[in-house]
């Protein structure tokens, strides 16, 4: 195929193109009407709220020690990662400021994870039109 065009508007759609030399064809849908609207599904059943999620998640305490972890004093930084402590906490994020990226404890894995690093750390960015 040589050549294929799509048009779509708010209310009309059409394809134009070409499949070998001196062969064309042009497809249009014409109007595109819209539907009336649906009925609104049933409610579903209420979610956890934040501080039950985190419990599930491994947080150990009560629901105010949660909150309080969730402010800036959970952010700890460090010249290394490897000044972090041998087993973090979780809910704090851990700032090597040496190469600057921050980093989190996950306790099931016994480890910390990088969460954020610098952009001149990334190498390849695949998609978008850059």
């Amino acid at each position: 195929m040589n050549e294929l065009v799509g048009n779509l508007t708010d209310d009309t759609a059409s394809i134009t193109g070409n499949i070998e030399e001196n062969t064309s064809f042009d497809s249009s849908l014409g109007a595109i009407t819209k539907g009336d609207k649906g009925d609104k599904g049933d409610i579903g059943p209420a979610g956890a709220n934040a501080y039950a999620i985190a419990k599930k998640n491994g947080f150990i305490g009560t629901e105010s020690e949660w909150l309080a972890s969730l402010h800036a004093d959970s952010f700890f930084s460090y010249d290394s990662l490897y000044e972090f402590p041998n087993i973090g906490k979780f809910g704090v994020i851990y700032i090597d400021t040496g190469s600057n990226k921050t980093y989190r404890w996950d306790s099931e894995n016994r480890k910390y994870f990088c969460v954020g690093s610098d952009y001149s750390d990334i190498g390849v960015i695949n998609g978008g039109k850059a």
